[in-house]
């Protein structure tokens, strides 16, 4: 009988200590940003930001292409075609090999909205990220 109290008393502190451990997922909302941009690749591919506030990024551009930084408010198919500008919420070059600083209003509705990074890609999902909005009053 010991053992078995023993095993259970270890389950419940185990239990206890996973759940203390648990990532908020709020955690990373911030209106401070970055991405870092390769020639194939950027990282990181997701945002997390409040809702109708000002957002700071700065993007490093370490790829020997011009790029753009877009974010929509409907989900495409790369590449961009002339009647998705109506689509785009913010855009801003990313001059290849710099770093640039930007800052945008964030959408006042919560929810998820794509950011394409190369408005000339081929389909695929290489280029495409995501910005995440939450509601101020779901915040900390």
């Amino acid at each position: 009988m010991p053992n078995k109290k023993r095993l259970g008393l270890f389950c419940l502190l185990l239990l206890l200590l996973a759940s203390a451990c648990a990532r908020d997922p709020y955690e990373q909302v911030s209106t401070r940003q970055r991405v870092s941009i390769q020639d194939a690749s950027f990282s990181p591919r997701q945002w997390k930001v409040p809702a109708g506030k000002e957002i700071s990024f700065e993007a490093q551009n370490f790829s020997s292409r011009d790029l753009e930084f877009s974010i929509l408010t409907a989900n495409i198919e790369p590449p961009l075609r002339p009647q998705d500008t109506e689509i785009i919420w913010f855009s801003t070059s990313l001059p290849s090999d710099q770093k640039v600083q930007f800052s945008f209003q964030s959408p006042s509705m919560p929810g998820e909205y794509d950011v394409l990074l190369d408005s000339t890609a081929a389909s695929g999902q290489e280029w495409l990220g995501k910005l995440v909005v939450y509601s101020p009053e779901v915040l900390p």
